[in-house]
């Protein structure tokens, strides 16, 4: 079995990080995690929405692809 890794994009807003992302998992046979869709099940706010006031970081959506 081939060791497979995570590929993260990081961008800003309206950049194509989804449509590299889906294209990618797509290529190489990977999974495809939208974030902000991710973000929006789970804490049932919408994540373009709360940047200005909670600040969503890189580092605050790798805390959520972690639970």
């Amino acid at each position: 079995m081939r060791n497979k890794k995570n590929i993260v994009l990081i961008g800003m807003t309206g950049c194509g990080k989804t449509t590299v992302g889906r294209a990618l998992s797509y290529r190489l046979k990977m999974p495809f995690i939208d974030m902000d869709a991710l973000i929006e099940k789970k804490a049932g706010i919408i994540p373009f929405l709360i940047v200005g006031e909670l600040s969503v970081s890189s580092t605050t959506r790798l805390w959520w692809m972690s639970r």
